[in-house]
């Protein structure tokens, strides 16, 4: 289908311009009192030549990293895809935030450099070229601060984001609470002071910022402990000194405490130490009764215990349990049968956690086909869960290659409500889709510019 868009290239990154962000200019060089069909069109040049500079700033920046970006102006703004086919650190990534505003800056500055070197009265006197060079510093200077406003998801909100501590759940979390509050105020003050559009834009951000809070919340309230302790763990098959020793400090922790110590057995038993693992079962027995099965599982590498342990599992099915069943199956080569294991449990409170429990379980694992069995499952039975089933299917059939397969569950996502666009650029699971031109459109769509 045939597009209005226009395509054009900038030292070598695409850029798209599409009419919505002209028609948005327009209406903006409409809203200035005493506006003229002359000031309009300057708004709507000059605020695209601005939000170009801006995107192409990121663009520098996801290029010295590796990326290989196209950039878009649609509907608000803009939006930059980095084109990363894996995840930089948080420090690549505060780079590129900063970089966008920071070339604004750069420009407005050279501006402003020009007007007192050449001793021009910057005062409005009602003439196009004073008006010019006010919106000339306005849209560079003063558009660039604004980003930097730490509300996601502005670029000051992206950065407070890699700036926080916590996992990239937790972070971004802490940085939509952030801009809820800031972003409440500012929408007030700007408000007060007569910038409508501008508190508008701020308060719609702060809601948006509001239902991701509380979405997330739900997440961590269900997601299982075993993926906070997943840098342990991994420590732990890695054999890297002291991760048993501080693995067995956080036994007795009220929230980690039950996925410590199963990741502790699974260790353990896992490394031929029978008896130690059957010692450091402790009260998982009381909690998920498929503890003591496990162990006999990996000790026999599954000449025992796998029927007992699935038995247990239908008879007390819980998520330390769900992750036990994975485990097991995994272990013995019968990674196929974990999505009906798992799949056939009863509707329970637990559900939830169980599911999200058996499927991050079995991604982490490389058991990739019966990960996204398990977040298809969860996806078709609690469709109140969001849109993060149907993105951890995406995730998981991108480790895959199933390149389509992941994007189609990347748009399902969206249709369900996947709160952080974030996750676009910071999950290294995405990496095979990034090059995608239709991951590119799902970027937007989810950042809200489509």
């Amino acid at each position: 289908m045939a597009s209005s868009a226009q395509s054009f290239r900038v030292a070598g990154v695409p850029v798209t311009v599409s009419p919505s962000i002209v028609l948005i200019l327009g209406f903006l060089g409409f809203t200035i009192p005493d506006t003229t069909a002359s000031r309009v069109a300057i708004v709507i040049v000059l605020g695209l030549a601005s939000i170009l500079v801006h995107e192409l700033g990121h663009a520098a920046a996801a290029r010295l990293y590796g990326g290989t970006p196209t950039v878009r102006l649609e509907g608000l703004g803009g939006a930059t895809d980095p084109g990363f086919t894996t995840v930089p650190g948080r420090g690549s990534l505060i780079v590129l935030a900063l970089a966008g505003p920071g070339a604004g800056l750069l420009v407005g500055l050279v501006i402003l450099g020009a007007v007192v070197v050449s001793s021009y009265d910057v005062s409005y006197d009602g003439s196009l070229v004073s008006f010019t060079v006010i919106m000339a510093l306005w849209m560079n200077i003063g558009w660039s601060l604004f980003n930097l406003v730490p509300v996601l998801p502005l670029d000051g909100g992206r950065l407070l984001t890699e700036l926080l501590p916590g996992d990239r759940i937790v972070r971004t979390r802490r940085a939509h609470l952030v801009s809820v509050v800031i972003g409440g105020i500012a929408a007030v003050l700007l408000n007060m002071n007569d910038f409508i559009f501008g508190g508008f834009i701020v308060g719609m951000l702060a809601g948006q910022s509001l239902g991701a809070y509380r979405k997330l919340g739900v997440y961590l309230d269900t997601r299982d402990s075993a993926t906070t302790l997943e840098d342990v763990g991994t420590r732990l098959a890695t054999g890297q000194t002291g991760a048993e020793v501080e693995l067995r400090q956080l036994l007795d922790d009220e929230a980690a405490g039950p996925y410590a110590r199963t990741l502790l057995v699974e260790h353990l038993a896992r490394q031929g130490r029978a008896d130690d693992a059957r010692d450091a079962i402790g009260d998982l027995r009381d909690r998920a009764p498929t503890s003591t099965f496990l162990v006999e599982v990996l000790e026999t590498n599954g000449e025992r215990g796998v029927e007992s342990l699935l038995e247990a599992y239908r008879t007390s099915p819980s998520p330390l349990a769900a992750r036990h069943v994975v485990v097991a199956l995994d272990a013995v080569n019968r990674a196929d049968e974990i999505g009906r294991a798992i799949g056939t449990t009863p509707d329970a409170p637990e559900l939830l956690g169980i599911l999200n429990t058996a499927q991050s379980t079995a991604h982490h694992l490389g058991a990739y086909a019966a990960a996204a069995e398990l977040g298809a499952l969860t996806y078709a039975r609690l469709p109140d869960a969001g849109g993060v089933p149907a993105f951890n299917v995406a995730c998981s059939l991108a480790r895959s290659d199933e390149v389509d397969s992941a994007l189609a569950w990347l748009e399902a996502a969206l249709e369900r409500g996947l709160d952080d666009p974030t996750i676009f650029d910071t999950d290294d699971d995405l990496g095979s889709l990034r090059s995608s031109a239709r991951f590119a459109e799902l970027r937007q769509r989810a950042f809200g510019l489509t």
